[in-house]
């Protein structure tokens, strides 16, 4: 079985590093022309804030008026390429995307590793070939995906091999929260798996915990440790820009509820939908 294991493994292996090499080809190779047809419009807005903050115009798009409306943490790297490579627009973009390639493809050694755990290899190998196709090839776009899948499985990956939940560390509680706080600021929208975090634990000291002091310290550990990483960035935009929630978040949220009524039937027309509500009842099951 070990002997099996391993060819699996080899497979997956090389089929990972077929699909890195034939994208870092394309990436540095490709005409331009070609290149920008994975990019979507989005991209642009944090590679223009990237160029301006570069050449002193602090975080705008326009260099008249500033502005938060970006995932913070994607934008800080994004900024890093500009200031460190001093490269043409074209280059600059090459390099973003092939640290989007680097990035997704540790998410893809991770993910396998994860799955590994739990399943059979052949059953990791099949997933790994899912991820690959429906998560993989997508996510290489100048956006901040693979980095927000990368914290994902990292985040998943260090919970289960410091068993954050069964085992009482205090060191590896602050740094599971830190890297709860680095999933946030790679995507806001990801307060909502804190969120989850925080019911759980609390749900379990009040009902399941048989040793409430622990389990206690180990939700507040999280919460520290993801609050030093989200909370100097939440008061930077309290300070410039008088509320902690981005623009982009303000004026979402002044939306009309009712402009959701017609988008349901548009969501289930994707297959992603249907991955992530299998996913929900595998859970609950």
């Amino acid at each position: 079985m070990k002997d099996e294991g391993r060819i699996y493994t080899l497979l997956y292996l090389i089929f990972l590093t077929v699909c890195f090499l034939f994208f870092s080809y394309f990436i540095f190779y490709s005409d331009i022309l070609n290149l920008i047809t994975v990019v979507p419009d989005d991209s642009s807005y944090y590679l223009k804030i990237a160029d301006n903050y570069s050449k002193g115009f602090g975080f705008t798009f326009d260099r008249f008026h500033r502005t938060n409306g970006f995932q913070p943490l994607w934008q800080i790297l994004i900024i890093s390429v500009f200031a460190i490579f001093k490269t043409s627009p074209e280059n600059s973009l090459r390099i973003i995307l092939f640290l989007q390639l680097m990035l997704i493809t540790f998410s893809a050694l991770i993910f396998f590793r994860i799955t590994s755990i739990f399943f059979e290899k052949v059953i990791a190998v099949l997933s790994g070939v899912f991820f690959m196709s429906f998560v993989f090839f997508q996510s290489i776009n100048g956006m901040e995906t693979p980095l927000l899948i990368f914290f994902i499985s990292i985040l998943f990956y260090s919970g289960i091999r410091m068993n954050i939940f069964s085992e009482h560390n205090v060191k590896n509680e602050l740094l599971w929260g830190i890297l709860l706080g680095l999933l946030i600021l790679s995507r806001l929208d990801s307060a909502f798996y804190a969120v989850s975090i925080f019911i759980f634990s609390a749900y379990s000291i009040f009902f399941i915990s048989k040793n409430m002091r622990d389990d206690f310290i180990r939700l507040l550990c999280i919460v520290i440790g993801s609050g030093l990483v989200v909370a100097p960035y939440l008061l930077c935009n309290l300070i410039n820009f008088d509320n902690i929630i981005p623009i982009s978040g303000v004026l979402k949220s002044g939306f009309d509820v009712n402009i959701f009524d017609g988008k349901i039937q548009e969501i289930m027309m994707y297959r992603e939908t249907y991955f992530a509500i299998s996913g929900i009842i595998y859970l609950v099951w």
